[in-house]
């Protein structure tokens, strides 16, 4: 993809970006396959409105549709998207399409600020390469404005710590017998004869 712009002030009365797709593949692409998006900040509520001033596949072949981002950043709140239908034909490997002179402005006709616009560069006032477009699905020029990568999700909660084993419970020594009392000897009863007095 290559990009120049024919309106570099900061303040302008419109936003003129002039795009070329080169396929830099080794197949013939159809531009059917190919979407563009430029990311702007509006500034205002004010509509935007697209024109093409002259295209080499033809202005008749592509559309040009001013979208708000879902999650606008702060250099970027709305892209203008370009789309080719199958009447804008096929790059072949190494060809380019030709300048696509695009023009995007106010619709009350008042300056533009593009100093905060993701996808402009004062300093490209010729053809310069920006992102590698893929061959299919959408081709972002100049990608998505960046945004703040999510925070980390929060670290699981361990074990803990360990709570120490309580010893095993002690095993109760079995009752000591009591000693029986030893059994008392047998008593011996002896009869003693009671002496008699002589009558």
């Amino acid at each position: 993809m290559l990009y120049k712009t024919s309106s570099t002030a900061a303040s302008a009365d419109e936003v003129d970006p002039w795009l070329e797709v080169v396929n830099n593949t080794s197949s013939a692409v159809a531009l059917s396959q190919v979407t563009l998006r430029y990311y702007f900040s509006a500034d205002t509520t004010v509509p935007y409105t697209f024109a093409c001033a002259w295209a080499v596949p033809g202005c008749s072949n592509l559309t040009g549709t001013v979208v708000a981002m879902a999650d606008p950043t702060a250099t970027a709140d709305h892209y203008l998207q370009i789309s080719f239908d199958a009447s804008a034909g096929s790059l072949a490997a190494g060809a380019s399409s030709g300048d696509l002179e695009l023009r995007l402005y106010r619709s009350d006709w008042q300056n533009v600020n593009q100093a905060n616009d993701y996808s402009f560069n004062a300093a490209d006032t010729g053809y310069t390469p920006r992102r590698r477009s893929p061959p299919t699905s959408t081709a972002r020029w100049c990608g998505a404005p960046n945004r703040p990568a999510p925070p980390p999700p929060p670290p699981r909660p361990g074990p803990g710590p360990v709570a120490p084993r309580r010893p095993p419970p002690r095993r109760r020594p079995p009752p000591r017998p009591v000693p029986r009392p030893p059994a008392a000897p047998c008593s011996t009863t002896s009869t003693t004869p009671v002496p008699t007095t002589p009558t």
